[in-house]
């Protein structure tokens, strides 16, 4: 039997986060890690209290090593491992705009699977671009990324299943582009 707990409120999360960092002191001091930096490591771990402490042990590394100057959003999110939108953009557009090729869906893929993306994110991220903008054909393209997603908690090949997943993307752009916006 398997047991899943649900994702905590933001606020919960934040809330014992602040807590931690004003018992604990973080990069030299609580307004060094403030709300906006506890809000960006909430919404990098999805409500995951364990993930949300441990990302902030990192946070109060880095602000301590950047002499105490606040982190900015996309250092935070670099620093769980996330994917910024221009990534994510340029993925979608190699694979879905009008002038993708089999051959750009690729190069992009190695591109990205070269500069260390965790793919677990990487493939989270793109699905959630991809899929507002597929509306008739999404159904195909959702049951690739969650094949995808399997295999990855299985140990499948990290560029081979991005790049799945990328294609997935290009068929179902090419197969009904009425439905594509």
């Amino acid at each position: 039997v398997r047991f899943r707990f649900d994702a905590l409120p933001a606020e919960a999360v934040v809330d014992h986060m602040r807590r931690i960092v004003g018992s604990e002191g973080c990069g030299g001091g609580a307004a060094l890690v403030g709300d906006a930096q506890l809000r960006w490591v909430m919404q990098a771990t999805g409500g995951d209290m364990r993930r949300a402490v441990t990302l902030l042990q990192t946070v109060c590394h880095l602000t301590a090593a950047a002499g105490g100057r606040p982190l900015a959003e996309a250092e935070v999110r670099d620093a769980a491992g996330g994917v910024g939108p221009d990534v994510v953009e340029a993925m979608v557009h190699a694979a879905t705009g009008p002038d993708a090729t089999v051959a750009r869906v690729a190069a992009e893929c190695r591109r990205v699977h070269r500069e260390g993306y965790a793919v677990g994110a990487v493939v989270w991220e793109f699905a959630r671009a991809v899929l507002p903008r597929l509306h008739g054909a999404a159904r195909a393209f959702v049951e690739t990324a969650a094949s995808v997603d399997a295999g990855l908690s299985q140990g499948a090949d990290e560029r081979l299943s991005l790049l799945h997943l990328m294609l997935a993307a290009h068929a179902a752009a090419r197969a009904a582009p009425r439905f594509f916006s």
